[in-house]
């Protein structure tokens, strides 16, 4: 059994690398950039290639890039020279220093296949699943996979919630509750956070103001802390300290729940990509 853990840990990570090493990431003499797979090519746009020429540079020769930490994405054209009735992708100006790069990408992703799923213990048919879902991921930059992972992540909560329902009945064990009771509360109380969640996207998509979407978020974090605390007290009638242990109590097993059923839909998502 843990061998079997271990053989899905090594692959889910492995193909979770290789998903995140789509866009080939290299490093410059100024930082390092990460740009984009299109047609079998890495395509790196707007990597500055000097200073821009502004102030105390203008009309002189090009002058060494400041380095700068992290990673510049390079995903979008930078502004063009400025020209007279030309028409540029990413808009016109004066301080243009920037180049789009391309390179072939078909020999490193396939060898990055190789080499992460080379890794993973068992059989070999283990490994050349992975290989033919890490190539598919490069290929389309992993949206099959996200779209067939999100998707299973919906079944996946007809075993989670019924799961978890069977710990809260282990949990209340001398309550007269049956395991029904159980399980419909969970739905409740899933329904109110979706519910939730719902409202602050539509807040976020009407109102584009930072501060009012972060109290707004912060608020119903707390109402939601409250709201879950009570419908425990209310529906078990237990006293508050019994139900606050609980509640923790319920809340780490929901963490641990969660984590498996995302990992284990992650694995099988990547198995059946």
């Amino acid at each position: 059994m843990l061998k079997r853990w271990r053989v899905a840990g090594v692959a889910i990570v492995a193909l979770h690398a290789a998903s995140l090493a789509v866009s080939q990431q290299v490093r410059t003499e100024s930082g390092a950039i990460s740009g984009m797979r299109e047609r079998g090519l890495n395509l790196y746009h707007g990597v500055p290639f000097a200073a821009a020429p502004v102030g105390d540079l203008r009309w002189r020769p090009p002058a060494r890039l400041a380095p700068w930490t992290g990673t510049r994405q390079a995903l979008a054209f930078a502004p063009a020279c400025m020209q007279e009735g030309v028409s540029m992708t990413g808009g016109q100006t004066s301080n243009a220093g920037h180049a789009t790069v391309a390179g072939s990408a078909a020999a490193p992703a396939d060898q990055l296949c190789r080499d992460s799923v080379s890794h993973v213990p068992g059989p070999s048919w283990i490994r050349e699943r992975f290989f033919s879902a890490c190539e598919k991921s490069q290929a389309d930059h992993g949206r099959q996979l996200r779209e067939l992972f999100i998707r299973n992540l919906g079944r996946a909560m007809f075993v989670f919630l019924p799961l978890l329902a069977a710990l809260m009945k282990l949990l209340y064990w001398r309550s007269p509750r049956s395991y029904i009771t159980h399980l419909v509360l969970l739905v409740h109380n899933h329904a109110l956070v979706f519910l939730l969640m719902s409202t602050v996207l539509a807040v976020q998509h009407w109102i584009h103001l930072e501060a009012p979407v972060v109290l707004l978020v912060r608020g119903l974090m707390c109402y939601l802390v409250y709201y879950l605390y009570r419908s425990m007290q209310r529906v078990y009638a237990e006293s508050w300290w019994r139900t606050s242990a609980k509640f923790m109590a319920v809340f780490v097993a929901y963490l641990a729940c969660a984590a498996c059923t995302v990992f284990l839909t992650g694995l099988y998502s990547a198995e059946t990509l």
